[in-house]
């Protein structure tokens, strides 16, 4: 995807990150995927120039996706989306301990002028600006639209999973366990 919109935040954190656009994006498959992944990072961050006044480190730029369980898609929700796939936004918002920052995230060939880098960076915040703050992209929203939203597990059904895990873990039978649930939102 061209213009991804990420979100990510944890009620027990005191930062959450909000993402538009790619100014890169990685992706792996199979059993080394969490290998390939960090080794892509790397790749990416050590070639990373932080500008700007002195900032927390929580707030720098963030790769923002995930890793599915198993090397392969058994969900049909789900095959949309690599094993594992990272995107470094192209604008990050985060706010960290009450606090609020932007991070423009741009891809700058060696041999750019400084007085370009600059150029473009302005043209970046004058586009986001620009938009009138109804989104990076200059869309106009004249109101708000309904959402339906379905889940894909019900609370009783979610209460029972928790149940059978713990027993198993009482059991010495199961050690350590991920259970998940997910929503789905769609604007009408």
């Amino acid at each position: 995807p061209n213009s991804p919109r990420e979100y990510w935040s944890n009620a027990n954190a005191p930062v959450a990150l909000a993402g538009y656009g790619a100014t890169a994006w990685i992706s792996a498959t199979g059993a080394s995927r969490f290998s390939d992944i960090r080794g892509k990072a790397r790749q990416i961050f050590n070639r990373t120039i932080l500008c700007g006044d002195k900032h927390p480190p929580e707030v720098g730029p963030r790769l923002l996706g995930g890793f599915s369980f198993h090397p392969w898609q058994e969900d049909e929700l789900w095959r949309a989306f690599p094993p594992a796939w990272f995107v470094l936004p192209t604008y990050q918002l985060t706010r960290y301990e009450g606090r609020t920052w932007l991070t423009i995230n741009q891809y700058i060939e060696g041999k750019t002028a400084h007085s370009s880098i600059a150029e473009t960076i302005q043209q970046k915040c004058n586009t986001l600006i620009g938009s009138g703050g109804d989104g990076a992209n200059g869309a106009n929203i004249k109101g708000v639209l309904p959402v339906e939203v379905s889940c894909g597990t019900s609370q009783s059904e979610w209460q029972q999973h928790v149940r059978m895990a713990l027993e198993q873990i009482k059991e010495s039978t199961l050690e350590k366990v991920v259970l998940a649930r997910y929503s789905q939102f769609r604007a009408s």
